[in-house]
């Protein structure tokens, strides 16, 4: 992964975390470097993103579904609150931000290029359409 997306998705995330603390009763929205050690500190996987099975997997709901599941039996205590999407060489890299219960973020990334390829190539019309919908609202692409 470039370098330049990965220090796009850190910015943002920093943002998103700025703005959240900035409304936060428990923490001030001061502390800029903290919550930059704590981002620095939540991106584990971004060079290496997870690569799931998905040989089972027939709709967008059923992906998503694994990913859930994943990070909830692999992360305990996390949740899923937002993810991203990141094309790059011609990978889809879909990027989740998950939280624990005191609010710590951990960024998890997958490689999900494969099984939107294969959705995306379904004799399923319906299953063809959810997918596009799915890449244009985590991103400003149009699937054609």
């Amino acid at each position: 992964m470039k370098t330049s997306n990965i220090k796009t998705l850190v910015t943002a995330c920093i943002s998103c975390s700025l703005m959240n603390l900035s409304y936060s009763d428990q923490t001030p929205a001061s502390d800029t470097h903290l919550v930059t050690e704590e981002l620095k500190e939540s991106v584990k996987n971004m060079e290496n993103p997870i690569l799931l099975d998905y040989r089972n997997v027939k709709t967008c709901e059923e992906m998503k579904s694994l990913i859930n599941d994943y990070i909830t039996k692999n992360h305990e205590g996390q949740t899923h609150r937002g993810s991203g999407l990141i094309k790059e060489n011609g990978k889809y890299i879909l990027i989740c931000a998950t939280f624990n219960e005191d609010d710590k973020m951990l960024i998890l990334s997958f490689d999900i290029t494969n099984i939107l390829h294969e959705l995306l190539h379904s004799s399923d019309k319906k299953t063809r359409e959810e997918v596009k919908e799915y890449i244009a609202s985590l991103t400003s692409e149009n699937v054609e």
